[in-house]
């Protein structure tokens, strides 16, 4: 006991009303202890929990999009060079991935704020 790091120990009480919400709160956390719950909430003055799970299913389509467009580009790549019609659609799937690559450079921008 003597060599723990944390020593001290904050004791109160509350009302039942207040022990389902702050039960509620926590389960809502995400956070997998109550002690690190309260040590967080107590001394930071709030706890901040974001849902990021539809952007995670944005990357995840975004992703798919590109794959598909790697393999049509891939498809390309192995017919004749020489037809005018394969410099258009050259130029066209270059241009979709581009836009792609744009599109995730604005999903990660505002993901990471």
């Amino acid at each position: 006991m003597a060599e723990r790091l944390r020593d001290e120990q904050i004791a109160f009480r509350v009302s039942n009303f207040e022990k389902d919400l702050i039960q509620h709160q926590y389960k809502e956390s995400g956070i997998e202890s109550f002690r690190e719950f309260a040590v967080r909430l107590l001394s930071d003055g709030y706890i901040l929990n974001i849902d990021t799970t539809q952007i995670h299913s944005y990357a995840y389509e975004v992703n798919k999009i590109g794959v598909n467009l790697n393999q049509i580009a891939h498809k390309i790549n192995m017919l004749d060079k020489e037809n005018p019609d394969m410099y258009l659609l050259k130029k066209d799937m270059e241009e979709c991935l581009f836009l792609m690559n744009e599109l995730t450079k604005i999903v990660r921008r505002h993901w990471m704020s």
